[in-house]
């Protein structure tokens, strides 16, 4: 699982070799937003889901300004802006075209409201496959984690 700060869409090959050590140095010393948790959801209809996902909650305000500062490496290099909001969420399931689901299935319990540390900030590359995308980790970036609880 993973929460997307940025998503580069098509982009040069050689973009994570530069931007990898960029990123490094815009978010050191930076400390890992303390998230939580926080209900279902999808995109798409309720019927055809597109995107089923696990909201998160917390330190949302910490996590924008870590998006921000991944948003301003990335205009460096020459990317277009971002033009969407931050929402924050886990993507859990994408139903293949056709497929109903329920969201979620009745059964399913809520997700358990503990906080966590997002103490680490990656850069994947991703390739479509018709078995579901491959993800290939770049470079990842350990943000502080402070134990005020």
């Amino acid at each position: 699982l993973h929460l997307t700060l940025r998503f580069l869409g098509e982009s040069p090959a050689d973009l994570a070799d530069s931007l990898g050590p960029e990123l490094e140095q815009a978010l050191a010393g930076l400390q890992a937003p303390r998230l939580v948790l926080d209900g279902w959801g999808s995109f798409g209809s309720p019927a055809r889901p597109r995107v089923i996902w696990i909201g998160v909650g917390g330190e949302i305000d910490r996590l924008q300004r870590l998006a921000e500062r991944v948003e301003a490496c990335v205009r460096r290099k020459g990317l277009p802006p971002e033009t969407r909001p931050l929402r924050a969420h886990l993507t859990v399931a994408r139903p293949r075209r056709g497929e109903r689901q329920s969201l979620p299935p009745a059964s399913c319990p809520a997700p358990a409201a503990e906080t966590f540390a997002a103490a680490q900030v990656a850069l994947f590359a991703s390739q479509l496959r018709p078995g579901g995308p491959i993800y290939t980790r770049r470079h990842g970036i350990r943000l502080e984690v402070v134990d005020d609880q």
